[in-house]
C-alpha cells in the first residue's frame, strides 16, 4: 500500500513538473509569436552576446522608443532578454540558455525516443547558413519535395543550431 502511495506521489510530481514546463514553453512561444518581438529578438541574436543598446535596436527597426520598450519588457518577462545598464544606455542581450531550454523541451522525445542526433550535430561543419539539408530527413530548399514554406524557413534561418 505504501509503495502505491509513493508511486502515485511520484507520478503527481512528474505531471506537475511537466505541466509547469509546458506552461513555461507557452510563455516563451507566445512572446515570440508577435512579429515585432520576433524581429527584436532576431536582431539581438544576430548581435550576439554583446547585445545592442535600445537606441540601436529602435534605429535598426525604425520603431518608436515607447513601442520598443513595451516589446522588450515582454521579452524580458519571458526570460528571453536581459537588460544590462551601461552608463546612460541599457544594453539588451539574448538569453541563449533560455532558447536552448525551449528547444530541448520541444525535442526531448523527438523521433519517438529513437535517439535523434544532438542539435550540435545538425550544424553545418563549415558554419554556412542552413538550407535545411543539415537536418536528418529534412526537406531542404533545393529538394524535389521542398515546399514554399520549408524553403522560406530555411532561407530565414541563420543556422541549424
Amino acid at each position: 500500500m505504501e509503495t502505491n502511495n509513493l508511486e502515485a506521489t511520484n507520478l503527481q510530481a512528474e505531471q506537475m513538473e511537466s505541466a509547469a514546463r509546458s506552461t513555461d514553453a507557452v510563455l516563451v512561444l507566445a512572446s515570440l509569436a508577435n512579429e515585432a518581438r520576433l524581429e527584436i529578438f532576431r536582431q539581438l541574436v544576430q548581435a550576439g552576446p554583446q547585445g545592442l543598446a535600445a537606441g540601436e535596436i529602435a534605429g535598426r527597426l525604425r520603431m518608436p522608443a515607447s513601442t520598443l520598450s513595451f516589446h522588450l519588457a515582454h521579452l524580458a518577462r519571458a526570460g528571453l532578454v536581459a537588460a544590462l545598464p551601461a552608463g546612460r544606455q541599457i544594453i539588451y542581450t539574448p538569453v541563449f540558455a533560455r532558447v536552448r531550454g525551449l528547444t530541448d523541451y520541444l525535442l526531448e522525445n523527438c523521433c519517438g525516443g529513437a535517439g535523434c542526433a544532438p542539435v550540435d550535430a545538425l550544424t553545418p561543419a563549415d558554419g554556412a547558413a542552413c538550407s535545411g539539408e543539415c537536418l536528418p530527413g529534412a526537406v531542404g530548399a533545393n529538394s524535389a519535395e521542398g515546399t514554399d514554406a520549408a524553403a522560406a524557413f530555411a532561407r530565414s534561418t541563420p543556422s541549424c543550431a
